[in-house]
């Protein structure tokens, strides 16, 4: 026996989300329990964020309630770029289990559907609970931003040992809204152009969906249409009116079955999600603006209202131009079907959950492996820049890796101009770090900010058409840079070093056809300020490369 229960869609528009900006929150449009033997299966279709935040994490969490009772199904999470590889880096999962669904921000797409599938065991535990599901976004270092539940309507298992089943009709809904965009006063539907081929997809996907299981009948479609009240209120009604029109032509010539199904509605000027979006903003002047929308004795005029506000609030207008009156032209659509589901005439009493026996998933989702370098290779791409080879090798110390050590080496040798021209220099360096890390697992080994105390040293020959300087020289001072995570293996790393630089120096004149070089005399140098500059590439070498335990 399978029971199949679809709850309508979210409707999302420029009037929730003006009141709520920040949401995402998924929708799951069908669960399926099926009955194998002594276990349950639990398939759901869970509509995911289109984007997440490159420093967020959405976690979703099924849970199987029976009044105060429940038991928790394996997570979800949708793992931004930060966090997603501050996870592989560090291998602490601040989220969520191991053995959960971990999902990254570039495997989301324009539709990411995900189907949700776990084994339940024990199924006499089971009888009469529904499905929820708790939605939380959490900042990279572990911080809620926000938080939301909800139950999948009516979704519940039933486990009768002589259940009678019934096809019973029920009318459900699909609510949607498309930004479709048109060329310039122009009612024709063009679906390359702009973002039109995603929008259309909006409405073609709920009628496929439907269309696709034969126990729905579609009864309606309703396309409601609006325009912005950006111009002349008649043209926009006018506006309004035939590009829903074109709307109901492009699906009635794509579903011709569906001809005399599509009724259509027009509202010239959007003013309910105008209001909606000021209410919500940070205007400066937001309650003068809100005054005047409201005053429709004053201003019962439209295109008199909107031009009041363009003249006297000419940077708030500019703003709500931009970002608000793109969005008031839009289609709502309602899409009604009768559904003929199941009902069960006659089944056992639900006993209560016990959440301390274990739900076991059928397969555990496989880990992933933390990436912990034995060491890091590294190069300046300034020095890189002037013809200055270099490397540098940095070892973190300890599993927390809050120190590391590193060696630099960097020695161009260059003559040339018959012996009149040289750049050779060669130097040797050391420098200890701290990594300054809130914690462990929000900044991976190498990775974040620091503080450094180096050393170096070297020699240098430095000549411009026979007339050069020679020496030796010391350094050392205090360095400070951050990094940033790349990729998997990869950072970029940017630093800066202050100390003091000192030794002997002696000035030579070439002769001889520069073949003997004369010293004219010496001096000692030394100087105080800005010494380094690194604008690093830095190649992580994993552990397991070598054979070590991560």
């Amino acid at each position: 026996m399978t029971v199949s229960i679809a709850n309508a869609e979210t409707r999302r528009s420029l009037r929730s989300v003006a009141a709520a900006p920040a949401l995402r929150v998924p929708v799951t449009d069908s669960v399926y329990f099926r009955h194998e033997g002594d276990s349950v299966q639990l398939l759901m279709r869970v509509h995911l964020p289109k984007r997440v935040g490159k420093r967020e994490v959405i976690i979703l969490e099924p849970r199987l309630v029976l009044g105060s009772d429940s038991v928790d199904l394996s997570s979800v999470g949708v793992y931004g770029r930060t966090p997603y590889y501050r996870l592989i880096r560090s291998g602490i999962f601040t989220f969520q289990n191991p053995d959960d669904i971990m999902i990254r921000w570039r495997d989301l797409d324009e539709s990411s559907d995900f189907l949700y599938a776990r084994k339940v065991h024990r199924r006499d535990f089971l009888e009469g609970a529904c499905v929820k599901i708790a939605y939380t976004r959490y900042s990279c270092c572990g911080d809620i931003v926000e938080r939301e539940g909800w139950e999948v309507a009516e979704a519940r298992i039933f486990l009768a040992a002589d259940t009678i089943v019934e096809l019973v009709p029920k009318v459900m809904e699909k609510h949607g809204t498309m930004h479709v965009d048109f060329v310039l006063d122009s009612i024709n539907i063009r679906p390359d152009y702009h973002d039109n081929r995603r929008e259309l997809a909006k409405l073609v996907g709920a009628l496929d969906s439907v269309l696709s299981d034969e126990r729905n009948r579609i009864e309606s479609l309703t396309l409601h249409g609006y325009a912005s009240p950006e111009g002349p209120y008649r043209h926009n009604e006018w506006l309004a009116k035939n590009r829903t029109e074109a709307l109901r032509r492009y699906i009635a010539e794509r579903y011709p079955s569906l001809d005399t199904l599509i009724r259509t509605r027009h509202t010239a000027e959007d003013w309910e999600g105008l209001r909606a979006y000021v209410a919500a903003s940070q205007l400066r002047h937001k309650d003068e603006i809100m005054a005047v929308f409201n005053d429709t004795v004053r201003w019962s005029d439209p295109d008199e209202r909107l031009r009041h506000v363009r003249r006297t609030y000419r940077e708030d207008f500019a703003d709500i131009f931009d970002r608000s009156l793109p969005y008031l032209r839009h289609t709502d659509y309602t899409l009604r079907y009768t559904y003929s589901g199941q009902r069960e005439l006659s089944r056992v009493i639900p006993p209560r959950l016990r959440p301390e026996e274990p739900l076991q998933p059928d397969e555990p989702v496989q880990s992933i492996r933390p990436l912990r370098p034995l060491f890091a290779v590294k190069t300046n791409l300034l020095f890189d820049a002037i013809a200055w080879p270099n490397v540098e090798v940095e070892v973190p110390i300890g599993r927390k890796a809050r120190w590391s050590v590193m060696a630099e080496w960097g020695s161009p040798w260059y003559v040339w101009h018959h012996n009149s021209r040289a750049y050779e220099i060669l130097n040797l360096g050391v420098e200890v770090r701290r990594w300054m890390r809130k914690c462990d697992g929000c900044r991976p080994a190498l990775t974040g900010s620091f503080l450094g105390l180096y050393a170096c040293g070297g020699k240098y020959d430095i000549e411009w058409n026979s007339s050069g300087d020679q020496g030796e020289y010391a350094s050392f001072g205090l360095s400070y840079g951050y990094s940033w995570i790349l990729g998997k293996c990869w950072n970029l790393e940017l630093s800066g070093s202050a100390g003091v630089v000192f030794g002997p120096q002696r000035h030579y004149n070439g002769e001889f056809d520069d073949t003997h070089l004369i010293f004219k005399h010496f001096d000692n140098l030394f100087y105080a300020g800005l010494t380094q500059l690194k604008l690093s590439i830095v190649w992580l070498i994993p552990r397991k490369w070598f054979g070590l335990k991560e």
